[in-house]
């Protein structure tokens, strides 16, 4: 039997690889590779993690769940409107456990997707990636908002060790009528991972605030001059912000 390297990948033929057959054909037009669909489907087709199914559930986007070899089972999916398969005869080779290809002196024939199916599945993975972004954003707020309140468990002000939470000065988190304000301080070179949490809230205006900070970050939290303090004093409208170290 023939044997090509595994730097002259065999072209116009079938490749038997885990349980798969994969068709590499530059006749049919196929950008490498494109896989049989069937009961081993392969992954010509865009896929994304099965955490995402829901959304293209949501959008009646069709899919199958497929196993993929180095990560496991994945969401193909495809454009609604366009799905078409043809049928491909061509020599069929096998890969080696060295990498090698040998010929298996037989043809083999299957069904790939066209390139009019891939090309619109192309159009489709732009709108899906899109929306996962979105999901991803709002998924995001969501784990921030539970960790704050968890954080604050009622009370108007604490102060916490934070790296799930972005690395910004200031900012905001509304959600359910809740409103957060969460500062974070320039230490040395980069922002500290401590973080100041309030509830906008249960803040009253033009009020006082006592806030209980560890000893070792008292420094930091004021700002040099009280810089700190005041800003946020300001931001958050009241008079002042008495820090006791603790």
């Amino acid at each position: 039997m023939n044997t090509v390297s595994t730097k002259n990948v065999p072209n116009n033929c079938w490749i038997f690889s885990n349980h798969q057959y994969t068709c590499h054909s530059s006749e049919h037009g196929f950008v490498l590779p494109y896989v049989l669909s069937g009961s081993e489907h392969g992954f010509t087709l865009p896929y994304v993690h099965p955490r995402y199914e829901c959304l293209l559930k949501a959008h009646h986007i069709p899919y199958r769940k497929i196993n993929k070899t180095d990560i496991g089972e994945v969401c193909e999916y495809w454009n609604p409107e366009v799905y078409e398969e043809e049928t491909v005869t061509l020599p069929l080779y096998a890969k080696m456990p060295d990498c090698s290809y040998r010929y298996c002196e037989k043809n083999y024939t299957g069904k790939v997707v066209t390139l009019e199916t891939l090309q619109a599945a192309e159009k489709t993975k732009h709108f899906v990636l899109d929306v996962i972004d979105q999901y991803c954003i709002i998924v995001n707020e969501v784990e921030r908002y539970q960790y704050v309140k968890e954080q604050l468990a009622g009370g108007i002000c604490k102060v916490c060790y934070a790296t799930n939470l972005p690395y910004n000065s200031c900012y905001e988190i509304k959600m359910n009528y809740d409103s957060f304000v969460v500062f974070r301080f320039w230490r040395c070179i980069s922002y500290s991972d401590w973080v100041v949490i309030f509830d906008r809230n249960k803040i009253v205006k033009d009020g006082y605030i006592t806030l209980q900070v560890p000893k070792q970050i008292a420094g930091m939290v004021i700002g040099e001059g009280g810089k700190n303090v005041k800003e946020m004093a300001n931001i958050l409208k009241v008079k002042k912000i008495q820090v006791i170290p603790v």
